[in-house]
């Protein structure tokens, strides 16, 4: 949403409140809004409605995690998403390029556990595990979001030629969003000291990395 959405999204929240006859103040509209502000009003007028239905949580006035919950899922089912892309990433792309998740939480809980090089080495067999490690720590950053997240998770090409063969290395792949891909990278942290030409170049590669994503 954005500013010109303000007003129609008072009058939606106070009709929704009146329904459990607790009308909201004006500070509290404010805080609603910007704590919703990242979706689109179609998004929150569907998920009002799913609340107002909801038999386990629709007796009570809505509050902003009851809107993101109808939005985006639960804790579980966000982690177990992000797990299957992560998955599908490993068989697809491996650990030859590097990487950009559309999502900081999956960036730094990938870093967290040895970066994705080591991530892509474990087997099919030790792989369910590793499922589990990731989805408690993306679980974690739900309610916590990260401090820091990396722009870009190394793969072996990067890793090798970095330095002196800086020429050799590709650009990252894009995995889901293109843009929301971009925006973690502007906001993350150097994967590697010394490897400023993604970030220094970001806004004259964005076109060209957009057209190579990888859309999960």
């Amino acid at each position: 949403m954005n500013a010109n959405d303000y007003p129609e999204f008072v009058t939606l929240w106070t009709q929704v409140c009146e329904v459990y006859g607790k009308p909201p103040s004006d500070g509290a509209l404010d805080l609603m809004f910007n704590a919703l502000k990242r979706f689109d009003l179609d998004a929150i007028k569907q998920a009002l409605t799913a609340h107002v239905n909801d038999t386990q949580h629709g007796d009570f006035v809505p509050k902003p995690a009851d809107i993101v919950r109808h939005i985006e899922g639960d804790g579980d089912t966000r982690a177990l998403s992000a797990w299957a892309r992560v998955e599908d990433a490993i068989r697809r792309v491996g650990p030859y390029e590097s990487v950009v998740f559309d999502d900081p939480r999956t960036m730094a809980a990938i870093e967290e556990m040895g970066g994705w090089i080591k991530l892509c080495d474990v087997t099919d067999r030790d792989l369910p595990f590793k499922g589990n490690e990731f989805k408690k720590r993306y679980q974690a950053y739900i309610s916590r979001p990260p401090e820091r997240h990396p722009s870009k998770l190394l793969g072996m090409s990067e890793a090798t030629n970095a330095g002196e063969h800086q020429e050799f290395v590709p650009e990252p792949r894009l995995i889901g969003n293109p843009q929301k891909c971009l925006t973690v990278m502007k906001q993350g942290a150097e994967a590697q000291p010394g490897i400023n030409r993604l970030s220094d170049a970001l806004d004259g590669v964005a076109g060209r990395l957009t057209s190579k994503s990888e859309v999960a």
